[in-house]
């Protein structure tokens, strides 16, 4: 009884993450500060990928999240069940298990070529 589980679903103020992201990620925060004279031009997307691609890599709950506790706050859940939601197929298994996968839905679904085709066996019309 009693454990905690970070299902990484949060909500805070823009403002908050912003003054946070400015005290435990200083470089980062600069560097993106560094991207306003492009905002809303054509070149904003190259530079928010040149700032990002000149950072070094960090993980947000560890440079951030274990270094303010006091930012946090933990909310109880009723009894769950978790779903590794990684792949189409997860989610059907989930959603099946639960009752709740819709009657129109067909396993070929789930089975799409690259550019979002679906696969047809053999003798299928589309």
């Amino acid at each position: 009884k009693g454990w905690l589980w970070n299902t990484f679903v949060f909500v805070a103020r823009a403002s908050l993450l912003l003054e946070v992201g400015a005290r435990f990620l200083p470089q980062l925060h600069e560097r993106l500060s560094l991207i306003c004279p492009f905002k809303d031009t054509d070149l904003e997307p190259w530079a928010l990928q040149q700032a990002y691609a000149l950072s070094q890599k960090m993980s947000f709950s560890r440079s951030v999240l274990e270094l303010c506790p006091s930012c946090l706050v933990v909310s109880r859940l009723p009894a769950l069940t978790w779903s590794d939601w990684g792949t189409p197929e997860r989610v059907v298994k989930s959603l099946r298990k639960a009752g709740l996968l819709p009657g129109w839905f067909s396993e070929s679904d789930l089975r799409v070529e690259p550019g979002g085709e679906p696969v047809r066996r053999r003798g299928e019309r589309p």
